[in-house]
């Protein structure tokens, strides 16, 4: 196989571990949003009520999935594929071989051979993987993330791996060219921020090497553009991009603020194209000639990675799942260049700075492993108490340890464990729907069935014997909140200041997709009347308000 056949006993046995360890984190993953709809047939409206049970349902499923949602197919295909069995167990095995097959084709296209892979160059892969790369969390171990993500890269180096070996053969024949055309179709079928930067890549490519492009090189690159063309010019993409571009998106800044991609969020995710760039910067300066040797090398990796980069900006994707796949192709460069200097990587101390690393790894991944295993017990739980009981209202569980990179809700993120208001689960357990509150809310409430909400739409909940409101409110507003907010309501929009009832005290409590006011209401608040709600941020300024109409 490619690179593990006569390799280092050493480094087999390190690989042997990593894919133990990412067994564990996979296997005590949870299902999150996205696993939930795709569990479910989807036609001309979005997913239905009715569960995906064989090959026929996911056909079905996915060619209205490329109207109503993206033209991924084969990527969802086998999305649902998994999720038509309750046990996830063997999403986890291939998911494991999957991430085994990536360590193998990094090494193999940063031009890597078997005598040069030694402790210290197979440390430094895994520890990127580990601290460098970008959205583990959703890439990596949440089921439809990984898919999306860790298998749409690993296919796009498999992709440029062929590609490179149809320039070396001199035979070529005309199933020669069907099979590499076809290949191109299947292997380029993945992420469409992805897709593009390698059919650029290859397009460059194909105009710079006209004169010397054989039948297999052309036939692998024209089957990779088409396939791109086809998930790219999906009807569901179109909807999604005119909705992004309505919003004033095209500027730094309003990335920055963006919800995932915030100055914090946008620094961690970009840091391994921060330390290419220096590498880069210092090559150029210092080592020119090698600079562009490595330019020329590396020339379709780092085309496809800008482009894949710039795209995402451009149709505001500029998240760390987005850019995982492109932080890959800057991996395999990096790794090119460690390459190059293969001899620093047999130094002593380096191998020790690389152990000190590899040590707050393991301490990091036992953190993980052991919040893992608790929040699986917690979505145990929570999935008995919706399969057996008709509540509609769960609590969140307590964060009992620090928040980490890789776990949180059903294992996702460092914001509130579960999803909120979550469709999907809803239909999984036969719901209405399933509202999830913060126990700075819960702990207002003296009993369950005391519960009066809105039966159309969860935007109020109202606690009949603690009088306590539940509101939802746009996320935008939380950072307004304060000390000297507060709230009134009337029965008209036109009644003045003076008339509506004011409720001093107010609280805010925010997840990870929505904030919740909350506040007591005088034994005089009905709840069945219609209220004009409207929610002061400061006394002061008393136009800087949020009103809401309550159903």
């Amino acid at each position: 196989m490619l690179l593990i056949k006569n390799l280092n006993l050493k480094v087999l046995i390190l690989f042997i571990l990593s894919l133990m360890g990412f067994f564990v984190i996979s296997f005590f993953s949870n299902l999150a949003y996205d696993d939930f709809n795709y569990k479910f047939i989807f036609d001309a409206n979005g997913a239905t009520n009715k569960r995906v049970e064989s090959l026929s349902d996911i056909f079905y499923s996915q060619y209205h999935h490329y109207f109503v949602h993206s033209g991924r197919v084969l990527i969802h295909t086998i999305v649902q594929f998994f999720l038509m069995f309750d046990n996830k167990i063997w999403f986890d095995i291939a998911n494991t071989l999957v991430f085994g097959l990536l360590q193998i084709l990094i090494l193999r296209s940063a031009s890597i051979s078997k005598s040069k892979i030694n402790v210290t160059i197979y440390l430094l892969l895994i520890l990127s993987l580990w601290f460098v790369i970008p959205g583990q969390n959703y890439c990596m171990f949440w089921l439809s993330g990984s898919v999306n993500y860790l298998w749409s890269v690993t296919l796009a180096l498999l992709l440029f791996y062929f590609h490179g070996k149809s320039s070396s053969s001199s035979n070529i024949s005309k199933l020669d060219i069907l099979f590499y055309f076809f290949l191109g179709i299947i292997l380029n079928a993945t992420h469409e921020v992805l897709s593009i930067g390698i059919s650029i890549s290859f397009i460059f490519h194909l105009f710079v090497n006209w004169r010397k492009i054989c039948g297999k090189t052309l036939a692998i690159s024209c089957g990779a553009i088409l396939s791109a063309i086809f998930t790219a010019i999906s009807p569901a993409n179109f909807k999604m991009a005119a909705a992004a571009t309505s919003s004033p998106i095209h500027s730094i800044q309003s990335v920055m603020e963006s919800n995932e991609s915030h100055i914090f969020i946008a620094l961690v995710a970009t840091k391994i194209f921060i330390i290419l760039l220096i590498i880069g910067f210092i090559l150029f300066l210092q080592k020119r000639q090698l600079f562009f040797q490595l330019l020329r090398e590396n020339h379709l990796y780092l085309i496809a990675m800008v482009i894949s980069l710039i795209f995402a900006y451009m149709v505001n994707a500029f998240s760390q799942r987005a850019i995982f796949p492109a932080s890959i192709l800057a991996l395999v460069i990096l790794l090119t260049v460690a390459r190059t200097y293969i001899n620093l990587f047999r130094k002593t101390s380096v191998l020790l700075v690389l152990l000190i690393g590899a040590f707050f790894m393991l301490f990091e991944y036992r953190t993980v492993v052991d919040e893992l295993v608790e929040s699986q017990k917690s979505y145990q739980k929570i999935e008995h108490q919706m399969l057996k009981s008709d509540v509609r209202i769960t609590v969140f569980e307590d964060f009992k340890i620090k928040k980490n990179r890789f776990v949180c809700y059903t294992g996702l993120g460092n914001q509130n464990r579960y999803w909120i208001s979550n469709e999907g689960m809803s239909r999984l357990f036969d719901k209405p729907y399933i509202v999830f509150l913060p126990n700075v809310v819960v702990n207002e409430l003296l009993r369950r069935d005391n519960l009066l909400f809105d039966n159309v739409h969860p935007k109020m909940v109202y606690f009949k014997q603690t009088r306590l409101i539940l509101l939802e409110c746009p996320t935008i507003f939380t950072s307004k909140i304060g000390r000297n907010s507060f709230v009134q309501y009337g029965e008209n929009p036109n009644t003045t200041n003076h008339d509506m009832v004011r409720i001093s005290s107010v609280g805010c409590c925010s997840t990870q997709f929505k904030t919740y006011l909350f506040f007591h209401v005088p034994p005089s608040f009905i709840f069945d009347k219609n209220y004009f709600i409207r929610l002061v941020f400061h006394p002061d300024f008393p136009n800087r308000s949020l009103e809401f109409k309550v159903i």
